[in-house]
């Protein structure tokens, strides 16, 4: 096996499905799409005309990257904002502010995507209804093509993607103002830090200079925005990058840890208890890291009373003292990300985890106490990795019982740290495509499969399109956590079955029967609130006009990233929560 590359790409991609989609209605769902048919089954053929169907989504949820820079663009530049929150849901919305606002600039964040398919999409959306408007592209998916593509394929690709200029840096705020103001007085954005722009053939960046924007500084102010714009369930940040290094994460590249005061958590979070949010997540990578400060914000939230449910990423095992778990479920604590990796030691080591597996454990244990359910996220395959560590892994899990986990193969990142040590480990490929002297990623795959089999007393957790920010916005929506915790076993059950989606048995028929009917029940018993968006009917966005020009500029990027570099070969798999905002400056 060792050196042996082998193409585990497709299984990967359909082992996705099945453990992430859901054959209901006569056709494969997501989650949330499964509980929206669901639940408008019983008005299926009403000839009245006044229904409309409902789509619960995490796309209801505020896009952060889109608010965060709406407020920015206005506190410290006055540019004014429209906010497109969920695309695929806001066409119509989309459609009027390119054609009636007339935007100097549409901005797209790419903060969640791991593919170009959605972006062409909106791009040519946009092309489609205004094709004079200047497009901005930034976040994170740029700046990692950016980074690992070279040119003149790079230039390739950005002219193809369609955006008039790009934005090359983690951060990115500072960048976008100038480049409105240069917009804003007719110049181009010859001159800018960080902003690629078109000259000639070429993208150029006259300037690099990394941002290091002050997090109070550049807080939101959350007052800007309405009750209807937010909602219930609201991320916010607190803090940016990670205090760790862990070897198999990329994180650490956007610079040192970088804080926020508790004086301006505690500022966001009264305008957010006006504006009657209920549910907080906190996206910072580690949020109980310094942990001083983290016992200074539970106590500063415990001593305003929000009312607010929050649920976070966490490390349990740097938490030393029962008091602190205390305050994390007196200050409303709801839920959290346990972001274990393996139940192995060597595998911590390997992934300089710093941390020893027994102290995992305890803290687990001391959320159990306090009745605060908990995700347990686990990584299959990586470096070092044996059929026995598999084994203690999942001895591990069941040992902890954690309310929910899930397993992910191994993503081999050139630009994580792991990478620095890939002779010693004969680590090869890149991405989902990878071999080392001990394990495969179709071997990976299969891990998959045996890890989900042998834990028990804990429920398994779709990684697409629900995961761990599915409880808050659950809760958000009227569940509790005993209710979601029967809907996400009852999803369980129907992964079950998927693996007999093809067979044609009386048996496997029965049970697929089976796990649907539990699905179905369990769903329609739950007290859903009304979803913010209607399920688009005969969407343009299929019609195959349209999805012509999008398949062809998709192939021909395709084309041109096989060509560049292997490492920029990700999974085709559309995030759902597609935020795109167009921006116009103020009139003066």
């Amino acid at each position: 096996m060792a050196g042996r590359i082998t193409s585990g790409l497709d299984r990967i991609y359909r082992k996705n499905i099945e453990l992430n989609w859901f054959h209901v209605g006569g056709k494969w769902r997501r989650p949330f799409e499964a509980f929206s048919w669901i639940l408008d089954r019983p008005h299926q053929g009403a000839s009245n005309g006044t229904h409309k169907k409902q789509w619960w989504t995490l796309g209801e949820e505020p896009n952060s990257a889109c608010f965060y820079l709406a407020s920015h663009l206005y506190t410290k530049w006055k540019h004014t904002s429209r906010i497109v929150n969920f695309f695929p849901a806001q066409l119509d919305e989309l459609r009027r502010l390119l054609v009636e606002e007339t935007p100097k600039l549409v901005v797209i964040s790419t903060t969640l995507y791991t593919h170009h398919h959605p972006l062409v999409e909106v791009v040519q959306f946009i092309r489609a209804h205004n094709p004079d408007v200047k497009i901005a592209i930034g976040g994170w998916y740029v700046t990692q093509m950016v980074s690992v593509v070279e040119q003149p394929r790079l230039s390739e690709v950005l002219s193809l993607l369609g955006g008039d200029f790009y934005i090359d840096d983690y951060q990115g705020e500072t960048a976008l103002g100038h480049l409105l103001e240069a917009i804003k007085r007719g110049n181009g954005a010859s001159g800018i830090s960080n902003v690629l722009y078109r000259a000639g053939d070429q993208f150029v960046c006259d300037k690099r200079e990394i941002e290091d924007n002050d997090m109070d500084d550049c807080a939101p102010d959350w007052s800007l925005f309405s009750r209807e714009e937010l909602g219930p369930t609201v991320r916010m940040r607190t803090a940016r990058s990670c205090a760790y290094k862990c070897s198999f994460c990329n994180f650490p590249i956007i610079g040192n840890l970088a804080l926020s005061r508790v004086e301006t958590v505690e500022r966001e979070m009264k305008q957010l208890a006006a504006l009657g949010v209920k549910q907080i997540v906190f996206a910072d990578d580690t949020f109980n890291i310094p942990l001083r400060r983290f016992e200074d914000m539970l106590r500063m939230m415990i001593d305003n009373d929000f009312g607010f449910e929050w649920e976070a990423f966490i490390r349990c095992g740097n938490i030393r003292r029962e008091d602190t778990f205390d305050l994390m479920k007196d200050s409303g604590c709801a839920g959290a990300f346990l972001g274990f990796e393996s139940g192995d030691p060597s595998i911590l080591k390997n992934m300089n985890k710093a941390v020893p597996v027994e102290r995992l454990a305890s803290g687990a244990l001391e959320l159990h106490k306090r009745d605060i359910p908990f995700l347990a996220s686990m990584i299959a395959g990586f470096p070092g990795e044996t059929w026995e560590t598999i084994d203690t892994t999942v001895a591990f899990l069941n040992h902890i019982e954690p309310t929910y986990f899930k397993i992910s193969p191994f993503y081999y990142d050139h630009r994580a740290p792991v990478a620095q040590r890939a002779s010693e480990f004969d680590l090869r490929g890149a991405g989902f495509n990878w071999s080392h002297a001990t394990f495969d990623s179709q071997m990976s795959v299969d891990a998959v499969d045996y890890v989900r089999s042998n834990v028990r007393n804990s429920c398994w957790m779709p990684s697409d399109y629900y995961t761990f920010f599915a409880l808050p916005y659950l809760r958000g929506k009227g569940l509790s956590n005993g209710q979601i915790l029967r809907l996400t076993q009852a999803l369980g059950t129907c992964v079950d079955v998927n693996r007999l989606a093809n067979s044609t048995s009386l048996e496997a028929r029965s049970a697929r029967a089976k796990a649907l009917s539990t699905l179905e029940a369990t769903v329609r018993a739950l007290p859903w609130e009304d979803a913010r968006f209607a399920l688009v009917e005969d969407s343009p966005l299929d019609a195959p006009s349209f999805r012509a020009v999008v398949d062809r500029v998709n192939a021909d990027i395709s084309g041109v990233l096989a060509r560049a570099t292997e490492n920029v070969r990700t999974p085709e798999m559309p995030v759902e929560n597609l935020g795109v905002a167009s921006w116009a400056p103020m009139p003066t």
